[in-house]
């Protein structure tokens, strides 16, 4: 449900700091908020920090894409953010962009810059960014 969802969504313009609750334009994190409380009613924090910090769902090795699954979340260091690495045990983890993995070596996510939308990509370009990797549903 949480992918079809994302997916429905594709091409839903991007603003940074979207409204809460919005679906009218998304920034990275308030799409993944969206999509996991309407698809699989899993509450997550606001911001890509606080949804990576959170307690919520079982740490990946973010080297091992292999191992990614559908409805993985996938973090990096992004253009914006709001980092505190100290939340991560002094590991250097600067998280400020989420996207979901949806198989087939694709993400979805919203992004600004020249796309300014939900996009669908190959995760492969990400790969050597993606820093930390949560798996919400099991």
């Amino acid at each position: 449900k949480v992918i079809c969802l994302a997916e429905s969504l594709i091409g839903v313009p991007y603003q940074y700091g979207a409204s809460e609750g919005s679906t009218a334009s998304f920034d990275c994190s308030s799409f993944i908020q969206h999509i996991f409380k309407t698809g699989a009613g899993i509450e997550l924090p606001r911001s890509a920090i606080l949804q990576a910090a959170d307690q919520q769902g079982q740490e990946i090795d973010p080297t091992k894409p292999a191992n990614f699954l559908p409805g993985d979340l996938l973090f990096r260091r992004g253009a914006q953010g709001h980092y505190r690495d100290e939340w991560f045990a002094g590991r250097p983890i600067d998280i400020g962009h989420v996207m979901l993995y949806i198989g087939g070596g694709e993400v979805i996510h919203a992004t600004g810059g020249e796309k300014g939308k939900v996009v669908r990509e190959p995760a492969e370009q990400y790969h050597e960014k993606i820093n930390f990797v949560k798996r919400l549903i099991i």
